[in-house]
């Protein structure tokens, strides 16, 4: 093999070796954010008129909390469900009358910070994912 073609080789793998690693990442990360945004989609309407008003977390790490969202931490119950794609709890707010009660359901997203404000109903804010039944 020439000098040149050498050269050419390994001038691709090198281009490939930089390329392949964050192209794989990014997809990746899109089928974990499509898988909780499918979790959280079932888990509201698997929950909804079956909880009392409360504020329910899953299994796994608490995420972090952006400053200033008005999330009640001393109304926090344990939901039994599993972790989120990244390890964090699923936040499941219920609330409402008797009559019209809505259930949410939420991810702090691949950076783990909930930066969804605690108001009804919730609108999603950064990377969190939000499902409202």
């Amino acid at each position: 093999m020439s000098g040149r073609r050498l050269a050419a080789a390994l001038a691709v793998i090198a281009l490939l070796a930089f390329v392949l690693p964050p192209l794989a990442a990014r997809q990746v990360n899109a089928r974990r954010i499509e898988r909780c945004r499918q979790t959280v989609t079932r888990l509201a309407a698997r929950l909804d008129g079956a909880i009392a008003p409360a504020v329910y977390v899953g299994q796994g790490a608490t995420p972090a909390l952006a400053q200033g969202l008005g999330w009640p931490a001393d109304s926090v119950i344990s939901l039994g469900e599993s972790p989120d794609p990244w390890g964090n709890h699923y936040l499941v707010v219920v609330g409402g009358s008797a009559s019209k009660k809505t259930v949410t359901v939420i991810s702090a997203g691949p950076n783990g910070t909930l930066e969804t404000p605690f108001v009804m109903p919730p609108a999603p804010r950064g990377d969190d994912i939000v499902s409202v039944r």
